[in-house]
């Protein structure tokens, strides 16, 4: 069966042209960009298979023809996604990413696997080393801790260390996370993290450009890298050495015109150079705790102006706000060690609740660590 007449009896418009762009992709010379301006030009891809419109095509390759066996792979390649319900966008699709579409080199085809919707009001990249410190993955946890009132949607790549904390952080604290993985669905790299992965995918969603089958070859992670930073409003760089992939999604997200925020190390600590270097260079801003991205993202101006709308917040607490108001209304004041005890929320949970409860005028701080309501 030749892949035109596979491409005719596949039933769903989005099907079809899924496989068109896969079958373009595999030929020599054909990559995302032209595929972007034939897109623009035909509107379908899959119309470049009907009679003799591939010759016509400027930069179609001589002989230009997809054979029996990458007609294979690309009906495997649908059965999978039907049979593992995943999800897939093209460049060009209203549900795309925008923050992605706007970077010139942005994947043609999205595989995605999760609950959540793939845009947010914010997003925030969390990227840093495989041999993270203690002490990097407790700044970690605060950062996203300290975000969570403003809701963003954090993006790291799976990786360990860093990327783990920033995950397992936004997960602990009720916030989307997205994993953006160097390789198929199929598989979870590394498999320490397969854990990890069930828990994002219903939290947030796994992402990646590779279809099934596809290995986690050491090339593919600087493309995964700067799907990271096309994603994001802001990267932020917790700790790295100067030639960690780290380095890579900052330099990206530059060339994006993203913000990137570099926390600073000690001169001596291997995995904080690039950190510095960063600072150094005036290629990212010092951020030293949450304020200092909350602050020059101008989130701070979106919250709550008004007693009327402080009021009709209390309808939309969570259900770890809910808690904490729960207790402070039969023990007001009431010191943060108590709270922790009495709640049995994790750390992060509970400073996070705290953190927007107060923010929002629900409750006050006071000296000694103690809590009261408002």
């Amino acid at each position: 069966m030749s892949f035109r007449n596979f491409l005719e009896r596949l039933e769903g418009d989005r099907e079809r042209e899924l496989a068109a762009a896969l079958a373009l992709l595999s030929l020599n010379g054909i990559g995302p960009s032209r595929l972007k301006r034939w897109t623009t030009r035909v509107g379908q891809l899959s119309a470049l298979w009907c009679g003799d419109r591939p010759a016509r095509m400027k930069g179609w390759p001589q002989g230009g023809e997809v054979d029996m066996e990458v007609t294979k792979k690309i009906q495997h390649e649908l059965e999978f996604i039907h049979k593992f319900q995943l999800g897939f966008c093209m460049w060009g699709e209203a549900d795309y990413p925008q923050r992605l579409k706007n970077c010139p080199d942005a994947p043609y085809i999205l595989f995605f696997k999760g609950r959540e919707k793939l845009e947010h009001e914010r997003h925030v990249a969390v990227v840093g080393t495989r041999n993270a410190s203690e002490k990097a993955r407790r700044f970690t946890l605060e950062l996203i801790a300290g975000l969570a009132p403003y809701r963003p949607l954090i993006v790291s790549g799976l990786a360990l260390g860093i990327d783990t904390a920033a995950h397992r952080a936004a997960l602990d604290v009720g916030l989307p996370t997205a994993a953006v993985v160097g390789h198929g669905l199929d598989r979870i790299y590394p498999a320490a993290n397969r854990d990890l992965a069930a828990e994002i995918v219903k939290q947030g969603y796994l992402l990646t450009e590779f279809p099934s089958g596809t290995l986690p070859d050491k090339q593919n992670f600087p493309r995964r890298n700067r799907i990271v930073a096309g994603l994001a409003d802001a990267v932020v760089v917790v700790e790295t050495s100067e030639e960690g992939g780290a380095m890579i999604t900052a330099q990206m997200a530059l060339t994006y015109q993203k913000e990137v925020f570099s926390v600073p190390g000690r001169p001596w600590e291997i995995q904080a150079r690039g950190c510095n270097i960063l600072i150094k260079n005036r290629t990212a801003e010092l951020l030293t705790g949450p304020e200092d991205l909350i602050q020059a993202l101008n989130w701070d101006t979106l919250f709550f102006k008004s007693t009327t709308d402080r009021q009709n917040h209390h309808l939309s607490l969570s259900p770890e706000e809910q808690e904490v108001v729960s207790l402070l209304g039969q023990c007001s004041p009431c010191h943060l060690e108590e709270l922790g005890q009495r709640t049995h929320l994790s750390p992060a949970s509970l400073a996070s609740a705290l953190l927007s409860l107060e923010i929002n005028g629900i409750i006050r701080a006071l000296p000694g660590r103690q809590y009261e309501l408002a």
